[in-house]
């Protein structure tokens, strides 16, 4: 894989943690009554969200599944391109600078997000994660 490849596949692992760990600040926070008028007022995706919350063991499964296998897999990529671009030491810069961006834009900053609004969250996000 080229750098630019490596770079995109990183990003995207980066967008899906973001995704999960929202998802999860976002089910794990959510009023369901609020999101039981809304799906007995007719929104399809409230609906949605609120069967998948009242599944929660299962949804918070799937959920952190999905975000470790993303997150090993920025910091597989990420190790192998560091490596490759400065040789043994990359291991190391690696394991600092994807912790470090992992941290705040895969976790704390989508949690921050999600936990100002988890009803929105969880209405947006049901559709993606209700395999």
């Amino acid at each position: 894989m080229n750098h630019i490849g490596s770079i995109f596949a990183m990003a995207v692992c980066l967008a899906m943690s973001a995704y999960f760990s929202a998802t999860e600040t976002a089910f794990s926070s959510l009023n369901k009554t609020r999101l039981k008028v809304l799906a007995d007022n007719g929104n399809k995706r409230a609906a949605l969200a609120l069967k998948l919350a009242e599944n929660y063991d299962r949804l918070i499964s799937t959920i952190l599944i999905g975000n470790n296998i993303v997150n090993i897999t920025i910091a597989s990529v990420g190790t192998l391109l560091f490596v490759e671009l400065y040789g043994d030491v990359g291991a190391t810069i690696s394991t600092v600078v994807v912790t470090l961006v992992v941290l705040l834009f895969g976790e704390i900053t989508p949690k921050s997000i999600a936990k100002d609004a988890p009803e929105h969250f969880a209405i947006f996000s049901a559709p993606f994660i209700r395999l």
